[in-house]
């Protein structure tokens, strides 16, 4: 995995500005003034939602740098001495991509929450039987109807409910492409969400090994190169194939992309327990594949 960087977030404070901005894990936050060179410069925080502004000790300079935390409030503080006034930006709020939370709770079902770079990702793997909006997700047991759906359906894997509880449900991408599967204001990944994850903890080659979880309690030995780093522990929970079969328990993980190829066909991301690749394939809309949700 990547280390962790220090880069420095640029943003020019205006009077009557006000905004709400994302800051990447470990980012540092450079406040910048320049318009306000020569005049009298206090930089104010507020830690209380933006009540109450206290000065930053040391913060008077056009440029100052600082490891703010999530939800923090920053200001500007300008005295005018050509007119013997004080004068304060609107503040502005930090937001990091999980907004400070550990968890969260859809549809009943709790999950841990992971900062990877600029991207906030869900735990473990989607379990819910329906939408965002409250309606149900179709439950199919019967093969013919899980290959003839034109439209969203899930089951747990070999139809057992217990296997849901360690892999989550098995989703056809038209699920995946109502937009409502996850909690509002989070989406299944695309293509370009996967490849920012990829890129953050290594490359393709290596991806599979660090997403997985370790040990062979879910995985088929050898489970090559599982590492887990980041904590997203990614379990082998198979698939169901479009004529409605179920397989790969335990030495594969699938994970829909929410970009379609064509017509019959969509991406997905696949991990197996003899490498430490993160392979990216196309595959049937009809196959049940795992989901991940990620904050928008």
């Amino acid at each position: 995995m990547k280390s962790p960087t220090l880069t420095f977030v640029f943003f020019m404070f205006y009077f009557y500005c006000n905004a709400q901005f994302v800051l990447c894990s470990n980012d540092s936050l450079e406040l910048n003034a320049r318009n306000y060179g020569n005049e009298n410069i206090q930089w104010q925080i507020s830690t209380d939602g933006g009540t109450s502004f206290t000065d930053i000790p040391d913060a008077v300079t056009p440029q100052f740098t600082l490891y703010p935390d999530n939800g923090d409030y920053f200001r500007l503080k300008v005295v005018l001495e050509d007119c013997d006034t004080v004068r304060y930006t609107s503040p502005r709020q930090v937001v990091y991509p999980c907004r400070g939370e550990t968890e969260v709770t859809y549809n009943g079902v709790t999950y841990p929450l992971i900062e990877t770079g600029c991207q906030c990702w869900m735990g473990k793997d989607l379990q819910t039987g329906s939408y965002n909006d409250g309606e149900p997700i179709d439950f199919l047991t019967n093969d013919g109807e899980w290959l003839n759906a034109q439209s969203g359906a899930y089951a747990p894997y070999d139809l057992q409910e217990s296997n849901a509880l360690d892999y989550g449900y098995l989703y056809n991408w038209f699920a995946v492409n109502t937009r409502n599967l996850c909690p509002q204001e989070w989406r299944v990944p695309d293509n370009a969400d996967w490849k920012t994850l990829v890129d953050f903890i290594g490359s393709d080659n290596n991806a599979g090994g660090r997403l997985k979880e370790t040990g062979t309690l879910f995985w088929n030995a050898p489970n090559t190169g599982a590492s887990d780093d980041i904590g997203f522990g990614g379990r082998p929970g198979g698939m169901r194939n479009y004529n409605g079969g179920f397989f790969f328990e335990g030495t594969s993980a699938f994970w829909w992309s929410a970009t379609s190829n064509n017509a019959t066909g969509a991406f997905y991301r696949s991990a197996s327990s003899f490498t430490s690749r993160l392979d990216v394939q196309q595959g049937s809309k009809e196959n049940g594949f795992s989901v991940r949700c990620m904050r928008d």
